[in-house]
């Protein structure tokens, strides 16, 4: 234990001096050592690590608590505290890797953490191994279709029969909700008998009440405001050259099924963006014109809407964003982006996506009629 009680002295220096490098600096030594003798460590041992991180970690930036977090979470007796801090914080990025993967973090924080934050977080949550019945409870309560569909599937997640009616009821109109609960080998009858109960009730409301007109149009002026963005005539026209000559690698790509998120990212992150812009382009079915005003556009959500609509998550739209902006990105920025993460959900990005798609097709139609 030597090592670390040399450090002391360097954390009460780094905190006091307010700089954030030095902070930066002394955590990542800490966290190594604790790494490299977690496995021989005793209770009392972490626990010495654990007062020591969780000061540093409240001390230093956004970034580096993300880091912190990534490298905590698949550490078998990481340090509670820090853990817990680490789960709870409003930001899924730094909390994201610990809900999914540390088993430090204990069934009231995950029920804390169900009741009290956002979709993003609520998901995280739900891929967990080993969730039990009063976490899923909540899931299941305040959830959004990812979050019904990741319990669904989620062998290690335990449902209560209460959960379970309520999810069942929920797939009479989710035909992929109902195959991942069919999956999990639940009672098939007792299913059966739900979802059709829920359709024949779905079924009255719809015929006493119908669909009114002012819901129709209100759905469809939203889209429209989506797709002005998603459409608007801009300087990416350049742009979309580059990502025509870019598809036919990533048609390659997608071919030999490495088109993913993280094939985005490390496109990227080398500078290759008519590269990741064409991947893109191939995986969410927008055209590159429209994948190229994305990109292009002064606000962030016409991107966003693309990402999401593909299911990618947090970090390849950061990369993108990065990117985009071509310098570290202001923290204002990030956590607003994550805000607007957070609250999109996958149907509703798709739903904007396959509008503007085919509102791009009538324009290019009515263009070769004119012409």
């Amino acid at each position: 234990m030597q090592p670390i009680h040399s450090l002391v002295t360097e954390v009460e220096q780094a905190i006091a001096t307010h700089e954030a490098t030095k902070r930066m600096t002394v955590l990542r030594q800490i966290t190594s050592l604790f790494i490299d003798h977690a496995p021989l460590l005793t209770d009392d041992h972490v626990a010495v690590y654990d007062e020591v991180i969780v000061r540093l970690a409240r001390e230093i930036e956004f970034h580096a608590r993300v880091e912190l977090a990534d490298r905590m979470a698949d550490i078998p007796n990481a340090p509670l505290q820090t853990i817990r801090e680490l789960a709870l914080d409003e930001d899924i990025a730094v909390a994201g890797p610990v809900l999914r993967r540390s088993v430090r973090v204990s069934e009231d924080d995950l029920v804390t953490i169900a009741e009290t934050r956002g979709p993003l977080h609520l998901r995280a949550v739900a891929a967990r191994e080993d969730i039990g019945e009063r976490v899923t409870d909540i899931l299941v309560d305040r959830g959004d279709t990812d979050v019904h569909h990741i319990v669904a599937g989620n062998a290690a997640a335990r449902l209560s029969e209460n959960g379970f009616r309520k999810l069942a009821e929920t797939a009479a109109s989710d035909g992929t909700l109902l195959a991942l609960l069919r999956q999990r080998g639940e009672d098939e009858a007792t299913l059966s008998a739900i979802v059709e109960a829920a359709s024949e009730r779905a079924a009255q409301r719809l015929a006493e009440t119908g669909i009114t007109e002012r819901g129709t149009a209100g759905l469809t002026e939203m889209l429209e405001g989506h797709a002005e963005r998603l459409m608007a005539r801009d300087s990416a026209v350049d742009l979309v050259g580059a990502i025509e000559a870019a598809l036919s690698l990533a048609e390659s790509v997608l071919a030999a099924k490495r088109l993913d998120e993280d094939y985005l990212i490390a496109q990227l992150q080398r500078g290759q963006v008519p590269e990741a812009l064409a991947g893109l382009s191939l995986l969410s079915g927008a055209p590159p014109i429209i994948v190229a005003r994305a990109f292009d556009a002064p606000q962030f959500d016409p991107l966003l809407f693309l990402v999401r609509s593909v299911r990618f998550n947090w970090p390849c739209f950061k990369a993108f964003l990065a990117a985009k902006s071509d310098r570290e990105l202001p923290e204002a920025l990030l956590r607003s982006a994550f805000s607007s993460f957070d609250e999109l959900t996958v149907p509703t990005a798709q739903r904007v996506i396959r509008f503007v798609c085919a509102r791009a097709k009538l324009e290019e139609e009515s263009e070769v009629v004119a012409d």
